[in-house]
């Protein structure tokens, strides 16, 4: 928390948004993936590991993991029993890798390439993707939001693996809590560490707000979702049709395009 005590005034703010546009803001994902010593993604094509935790992921999120014997996994990935022990000696065994290989493909996804350098298109585009992988890979959302609690994962998960997975979420909070300081500013009012924090919950509810049976667009929801944050922290954007992102394509696991412009989100123009 800083000890000052007043906003930072919006020429510090324009002045540390030019000194952030010349800085490469490469590396995000390799410090969370240090952070919590990650695996990378698992393909669903990878074989019978690749298959189990894909549908052990899916069980988990429909059944809850106290609820799901090994005979289920197996079942589900089209194994017998005993073949899971050829991969993984338990099923906490089964539930580590399930969890790294979930966090491992969102982080993995919200920081693809492209990355604009500027720190505020970076910042809009981190959201963006981030709400949008939420209502697009529901199951998975799903899964995490039972996973990743903190009294589960102390009651089941080995502490060591709990840490490190902790590691990469705080890591994450981090790297939200350091652009938020550098596009909004500093505000001695307000604790850093808080504002990220809520500013991710609030992203992060977009998986479980979402209803894809009513037909709604995953795109404008998730341009809703950035649009909403970025007022309640004091980026003041609009909506803009110019140059939309690619999240849509990164969220999908398809190749990302080249393009101009990182964000559907522009600076409001001044009035007057």
């Amino acid at each position: 928390m800083t000890t000052r005590n007043i906003k930072q005034p919006a020429a510090e703010r324009a002045a540390a948004g030019n000194v952030a546009a010349a800085k490469s803001y490469r590396g995000y994902l390799e410090r969370i993936q240090r952070a919590g010593q990650l695996r990378a993604p698992v393909a669903a094509e990878a074989g019978s590991r690749g298959r189990l935790l894909v549908e052990a992921i899916k069980l988990f999120a429909s059944h809850g993991y106290d609820a799901c014997a090994v005979r289920d996994l197996a079942k589900a990935a089209g194994l017998r029993a005993p073949a899971i022990y050829n991969h993984y000696g338990s099923k906490s065994d089964i539930l580590v890798a399930a969890v790294d290989h979930m966090i491992s493909q969102f982080y993995a996804t919200v920081f693809a390439s492209p990355q604009p350098r500027e720190a505020r298109e970076l910042l809009l585009q981190i959201l963006r993707r981030h709400a949008l992988y939420g209502m697009v890979h529901q199951t998975m959302s799903k899964a995490a939001y039972l996973l990743l609690n903190p009294d589960f994962m102390a009651r089941v998960m080995p502490d060591s693996h709990r840490r490190r997975i902790a590691g990469a979420m705080a890591e994450y909070i981090s790297i939200l809590g350091e652009l938020l300081d550098e596009v909004v500013g500093i505000d001695g009012n307000l604790d850093s560490t808080l504002r990220a924090i809520l500013t991710h919950d609030l992203v992060d509810q977009s998986a479980a707000r979402y209803e894809p049976k009513r037909g709604r667009d995953p795109e404008r929801e998730a341009d809703q979702y950035v649009l909403l944050v970025s007022r309640m922290v004091g980026l003041n954007a609009e909506m803009s049709t110019e140059g939309a992102d690619d999240s849509a394509r990164v969220v999908a696991g398809d190749p990302p395009r080249k393009i101009k412009r990182a964000t559907t989100l522009r600076p409001a123009r001044a009035e007057g």
